[in-house]
């Protein structure tokens, strides 16, 4: 989709960008070396950073600033955790796999100091509360192919470091409760602010990092259900948020704006967008045979064993991202005349939105495909 969105005279420059984010992306899932992985990390960062700043919206600069602030610190934090991990495992490697199999033979004062650094860094990239003002602005002002990859893919750099610090370091189920509880409070936070958002990205933008929180709660259960609802929405959050951020870029280059109160009647002006956008909607929330709902199901269960009652703070998040989204689509896409149409949108788009719906609904018919791939990693 990104001819859709850019010029020729631009793509050289853009696609580059946005290869060396794809290079950096699978290089750090793929990595069995700390070093390595910190460097890929780097990598995707400083790209997208180049991204946002030449490509993005009218505040630009502003966000970009912004991103790599917290992204330096984050890679800080990173940075740290990792040498210290070297000198206190007993053995002195940067694999991966020596972490997980001996992370418990660290002395526990440095354990404690290691889990904290790297959920530091970790909770800035997802993002969760408090580290997340960043990500509005970031989100909001990037290209949509940077929005996509901010939100659906970036932000699983921290939820994979999480997972692995809660299979390699037993300090880590001793806190779990307390990240429990903030990223619950997270994941109502960000609900409650994007009640009152005003434009539909920055909307999206607080709806992503509900979502993580959720996910990052799921993580916090450290049982085979939460685990498993972790990982897998991952997938379903990366694939959602891609197709509506994907959407709210459409409306944009479409209608011309993505101010709330100056969108009306987008289902009657362009139904594709309008179904499309309804579709995303009940994905989000849970639909059955969506991914969202074996998010929410596998969530809700491991939620419920490991920490009871706190499962009611994520499912009550559930519902007000529910209200606010409904509420919004029936302001600006079923009330009123439709919006003056400045642009039709490529085939292109069309190709993108389809392929994102299709595996929403394939992954959430048949969710084994991705379940049983992650009971082998678990």
């Amino acid at each position: 989709a990104t001819s859709a969105f850019f010029t020729k005279e631009e793509h050289i420059g853009y696609y580059s960008l946005f290869m060396l984010v794809e290079s950096g992306v699978l290089g750090m899932f793929l990595s069995g070396n700390l070093v390595i992985l910190y460097l890929f990390w780097d990598l995707s960062i400083i790209a997208l950073f180049f991204m946002l700043f030449h490509f993005g919206g009218y505040d630009r600069r502003y966000a970009s600033i912004k991103f790599i602030i917290y992204s330096l610190l984050s890679s800080s934090l990173l940075l740290i955790g990792i040498i210290m991990a070297y000198f206190y495992l007993p053995m002195h490697s940067f694999e991966i796999s020596q972490l997980i199999s001996n992370g418990y033979l660290i002395p526990k004062p440095f354990q404690i100091a290691i889990f904290v650094l790297l959920m530091l860094a970790f909770i800035i990239k997802m993002p969760a509360f408090p580290l997340h003002s960043w990500a509005p602005d970031a989100y909001s002002e990037s290209t949509p192919e940077g929005a996509m990859l901010l939100a659906g893919v970036l932000s699983k750099f921290g939820v994979y470091g999480m997972l692995l610090l809660f299979v390699s370091m037993p300090i880590a189920k001793e806190y779990s409760f307390y990240f429990a509880v903030l990223f619950a409070f997270s994941s109502i936070y960000a609900s409650a602010i994007a009640l009152v958002q005003k434009n539909l990205k920055r909307m999206l933008s607080y709806l992503s990092i509900s979502e993580i929180g959720i996910i990052g709660f799921a993580i916090t259960t450290a049982n085979i259900i939460g685990l498993n609802g972790a990982l897998f929405g991952s997938f379903s959050h990366a694939l959602i948020i891609s197709l509506l951020f994907l959407l709210t870029f459409s409306i944009e280059k479409v209608f011309g704006t993505t101010i709330l109160q100056r969108l009306s009647g987008i289902l009657n002006g362009y139904r594709v967008l309008g179904y499309s956008f309804f579709f995303a909607i009940l994905a989000t929330i849970g639909l059955p045979l969506t991914t969202g709902f074996i998010t929410d199901i596998l969530i809700l269960i491991g939620g419920a064993r490991s920490f009871g009652l706190l499962i009611l703070v994520p499912a009550l998040a559930i519902i007000v991202n529910a209200s606010y989204l409904f509420w919004t689509y029936e302001k600006s896409f079923l009330t009123g005349e439709s919006n003056e149409i400045f642009e039709v949108l490529d085939k292109n788009v069309y190709i993108a939105i389809l392929l994102l719906i299709i595996l929403i609904i394939a992954l959430g018919v048949f969710p084994s495909i991705i379940l049983n791939y992650i009971g082998v990693i678990i």
